[in-house]
């Protein structure tokens, strides 16, 4: 099978090339979305609250409310319950209107896309 040729990232101001349906971005924006992502993940302020009963029971009710489904694609089970606001932004951590189930594709996309916005 061909490969895809490479596609320029989709980082602002980044002229470097990205592999093809690899996300869109470079290997050096990759890194760097890796590394802002285990940074927030690492924080205590933040990972503390998916150790919390209120975040069981919330993410409960998300899925509950999205049937099980990916709130995006509306194709693939959810695996995940995201917060649409991160809690870094402000987002509320348990508030029912600010999480969404999604599939990981979908989580992965959106992930890409609030990197490539900061």
């Amino acid at each position: 099978m061909p490969m895809k040729p490479p596609v320029a990232c989709t980082a602002k101001g980044c002229s470097r090339l990205a592999k093809a349906g690899d996300g869109g971005l470079c290997e050096l924006h990759k890194k760097k979305r890796h590394q802002d992502y285990q940074k927030t993940r690492n924080d205590s302020k933040y990972s503390a609250v998916y150790d919390k009963k209120a975040w069981k029971i919330a993410r409960g009710q998300a899925l509950q409310r999205d049937g099980g489904w990916c709130a995006i694609c509306k194709e693939v089970p959810a695996v995940l319950v995201d917060h649409i606001k991160e809690l870094k932004d402000g987002g509320q951590a348990y508030n029912i209107d600010n999480l969404q189930s999604l599939c990981q594709s979908c989580h992965t996309k959106k992930t890409l896309e609030v990197a490539n916005k900061r």
